[in-house]
């Protein structure tokens, strides 16, 4: 399984424990922070709420974003969405704190089934999409009743805290993923244009010359390129009328070994043609 598959799992976990523990909790925050039972139920309905209202907003504030870099943005609104509920002094501050943390909800699950899609493939795409969605189910499962316990035994902040280290850890382990692919490619690149392809690999160079025989040249020129795995970017000639030479301006540009003195070697020898 993919690291970034079980990263999208575990965030789905830690977002559908933070949606449904404060049911386990209702006693104890009621408590500690003075208000009435049906008001601290109403921290359920504002987290819906605020799934509601943050899933078209921030769906179309990052749609420019890529989409690692919003899961990302995601991970960070519902971490500090989670350390703003376990460090709530007031039932309205909670109450703010939980709608900002559902804002990432939504987009979330959206973003995260085509990023886990694009993570296996054709034929494994709705599986991906399953084994995230699998956080979601065990959350509900074994996270809220785990989470109503911890609140029990050591207070209903310290329930707050513990996922708010999950998304700081998913977040963490998308950061370290992402940068560790960025790293892996540059070197596979680096390491392909020194001992694969050469130090000329993939130069582009302006040619301007001279030749007799343009049309042997062109026919020469077509076949000379396929062997350099080369193309022409640009190209411009003139057939001289007085001595019938062709003036050449080629842009070509090589991904072989083949360096420009070689280049210019095949011209030299169509051009004393």
């Amino acid at each position: 399984m993919p690291v970034a598959l079980l990263a999208l799992a575990v965030g789905a976990f830690g977002i559908g424990v933070t949606e449904f523990v404060i049911m386990g909790l209702v006693l104890q925050v009621s408590a500690d922070l003075g208000a009435s039972l049906p008001a601290t139920g109403l921290l359920l309905s504002g987290y819906a709420l605020g799934v509601t209202a943050g899933a078209p907003l921030l769906t179309l504030a990052t749609r420019r974003l890529p989409r690692k870099t919003t899961l990302l943005v995601l991970m960070a609104i519902f971490t500090l969405g989670n350390i703003a509920c376990a460090v709530a002094p007031t039932y309205g501050a909670l109450m703010a704190a939980r709608v900002l943390t559902a804002l990432a909800h939504g987009t979330f699950f959206g973003v995260g089934s085509l990023v886990a899609a694009s993570l296996a493939a054709p034929d494994r795409r709705a599986s991906a999409i399953a084994v995230m969605f699998t956080g979601l189910t065990l959350a509900t499962l074994l996270g809220v009743p785990f989470g109503a316990w911890l609140g029990l035994a050591f207070g209903w902040r310290s329930t707050f805290w513990a996922v708010a280290a999950i998304g700081l850890a998913v977040g963490s382990g998308m950061l370290v993923v992402g940068l560790f692919a960025a790293v892996v490619v540059c070197v596979l690149q680096i390491l392909m244009h020194k001992f694969i392809f050469g130090p000329d690999a993939y130069a582009t160079n302006q040619l301007h010359f001279t030749v007799k025989n343009g049309y042997e040249f062109n026919h020469a020129l077509t076949k000379q390129l396929e062997d350099w795995h080369g193309t022409v970017l640009e190209s411009a000639f003139a057939r001289n009328q007085e001595d019938g030479t062709t003036d050449y301006d080629l842009t070509v540009r090589r991904r072989s070994e083949i360096s420009y003195a070689e280049m210019k070697e095949f011209i030299a020898k169509h051009e004393e043609i």
